[in-house]
């Protein structure tokens, strides 16, 4: 056990919050040398009341499972209020105590009980691929979106709840997903990878399918590879990591996370509605604003401003419209102008 020391103002707001967000006193007493009478009573109920910081006395007259639930929401960027308390890099050091001392142990007894381990090490081709382009499968991270979206539910009922009985719900709901298929390559995980796989060239689709056995599932050495392409296997690892930075790419990885999850077929299926439907709102959203952005206003190039001036163009959504091919077509167009045009529209989308 570490003697009890004297912390500085900074240590002493994140024990602190630490405290009053569940952790344990007898954690804080080892991992940070504070007895806890010092925490009780001189911290909490003397100093503290001099430090006028706004996430302390908001979680001073709330509950410490609430607390853990807005602390964990609004730190992983979950629409809770009261986030604009929370600055994640400032308070890094009560996000490591509170993870380390109740999400770790607990998510680590669901793992134990429900042998979860067992789904860590990649046991097919496609598994092998996803744990390259995203994180490797472990329990935390298997339960992690389960966690926070059960956590989101209980926080946004604004009722009393036990951190236990959250645990409690996660390792359920987790029996039923698992029950369902939730770590299996379905087909319809199979189809949303395959759809990643297909924005990737040929070459680059071939060598990941022969390094990570995709389809034989037995995986080969970048030599073996390259020998199948006429390539060195020098080059061929530059291509095969090429390919895995593509698809680590957000539009791909976001896709690729929740087969990687703890997703049923229904799951995915809902997940891919939305999305759709973010996507085609962000583009109506995106359309609108381009319409309201005058072509005159912007300060172009003055070969692209005399080309747009002759074309006729008012607006930024009318040139979003054209491909490269018709702008190309305008009097005095070129593709210089072309990349500028496009450059402007990114900006502004």
């Amino acid at each position: 056990m570490s003697p009890s020391r004297k912390l500085k103002d900074k240590e002493e707001k994140d024990v602190a919050l630490s405290y009053l967000c569940g952790v344990h006193p007898k954690y804080l007493q080892v991992t940070k040398g504070i007895s806890s009478a010092t925490l009780r009573t001189k911290i909490l109920k003397e100093r503290s009341l001099h430090w006028n910081d706004p996430l302390v006395e908001f979680y001073r007259d709330s509950e410490k499972s609430r607390n853990f639930a807005h602390f964990q929401l609004a730190y992983n960027r979950r629409d809770v209020s009261h986030r604009g308390l929370v600055n994640p890099p400032l308070h890094r050091r009560v996000y490591d105590n509170i993870t380390e001392s109740i999400y770790v142990p607990e998510t680590e007894k669901i793992a134990r009980e429900l042998a979860l381990e067992k789904y860590a090490y990649p046991s097919c081709g496609l598994e092998r691929l996803l744990s390259a382009v995203l994180d490797p499968r472990t329990p935390q991270n298997v339960l992690e979106p389960l966690f926070l979206k059960t956590l989101e539910s209980r926080y946004a009922l604004e009722q009393r709840f036990s951190l236990q009985d959250v645990f409690r719900e996660i390792e359920q709901k987790t029996v039923e997903k698992l029950k369902q298929g939730g770590l299996w390559i379905t087909p319809k995980k199979q189809n949303v990878i395959d759809e990643a796989l297909e924005t990737l060239d040929e070459r680059e689709k071939g060598i990941l399918t022969l390094y990570f056995g995709l389809e034989d599932e037995e995986e080969r050495t970048f030599k073996e590879v390259g020998d199948s392409y006429s390539i060195g296997p020098e080059w061929a690892r530059q291509i095969q990591e090429h390919a895995i930075r593509k698809l680590k790419h957000f539009l791909r990885s976001r896709k690729l996370e929740i087969v990687h999850a703890l997703a049923t077929d229904g799951d995915i299926e809902h997940y891919l509605a939305n999305l759709q439907q973010q996507e085609i709102l962000q583009h109506r959203l995106t359309k609108y604003r381009l319409s309201e952005i005058p072509v005159k206003e912007i300060e172009w190039n003055i070969r692209t401003k005399n080309c747009l001036h002759v074309a006729g163009f008012s607006n930024l959504a009318e040139l979003e419209q054209k491909t490269d091919e018709e702008l190309l077509k305008c009097r005095n167009m070129g593709r210089r102008s072309v990349r500028e045009i496009r450059d402007i529209i990114a900006q502004f989308s």
